[in-house]
């Protein structure tokens, strides 16, 4: 859901700041597709409405990006990016499996609501875009993986689990955005998680609730 607000939001370019002139300008870019997506949403943002905003010649853009597309997908691998070191930070030195895969999604979705701009972007791609899915599917793949060998997933793993989970994901983060309470949507969705993954809805309510009771 768009917003009436004037979305400000510098992170990549101020990261980029020490860096050439190619990577600054690419930043800047980046940041102007994620705050025209927070206003206006993201089937009615445009390359113009970016280029405007970065105030970057028309012709720079395509220098860097080769269409509207591309951007919203680069765009959101830097967000997931720059949320993976948060969600690192977060499972800490949790092996892979159930736990640390409810500590990653659970991190990801409170913090991408949290962050307006960040969040907007992040609940319409995921999902949508392939390559933005891909990028969280390698450590999800491999937190399934051993959530299975330990008897915590019980279902057949394929890539449509892990489509439906990112489908859960991005869902959440829009609900949270749309004025649901944010830990509670977090919560219940990974409990929507573990549901789909072969658990009963007493025992994904306890898992959950051991595993954020201990993060916490």
């Amino acid at each position: 859901m768009p917003t009436n607000l004037h979305i400000e939001t510098r992170r990549f370019a101020d990261a980029a700041i020490d860096q050439p002139k190619r990577n600054r300008t690419r930043a800047a870019l980046i940041d102007s597709a994620i705050a025209v997506v927070a206003e206006k949403g993201i089937d009615a943002a445009t390359v113009q409405d970016m280029v405007r905003r970065s105030r970057l010649a028309h012709g720079t853009f395509y220098n860097h990006f080769d269409d509207r597309e591309h951007i919203l997908i680069e765009a959101s691998i830097a967000i997931l990016d720059y949320f993976e070191r948060i969600m690192i930070h977060q499972a800490g030195h949790e092996a892979a499996g159930c736990r640390r895969m409810l500590i990653a999604l659970y991190t990801l979705m409170t913090h991408a609501s949290a962050n307006l701009a960040f969040g907007h972007l992040i609940g319409d791609t995921i999902g949508r875009y392939a390559d933005v899915t891909d990028r969280i599917r390698p450590p999800l793949r491999a937190d399934l993986r051993a959530a299975r060998r330990a008897g915590d997933v019980t279902v057949r793993l394929t890539v449509m689990v892990e489509e439906q989970i990112a489908a859960l994901v991005g869902l959440a983060i829009k609900q949270q955005l749309a004025g649901r309470p944010r830990l509670a949507t977090s919560r219940a969705t990974c409990e929507a998680i573990l549901r789909l993954l072969g658990q009963s809805p007493e025992k994904a309510a306890s898992i959950v609730r051991d595993v954020l009771s201990r993060k916490n």
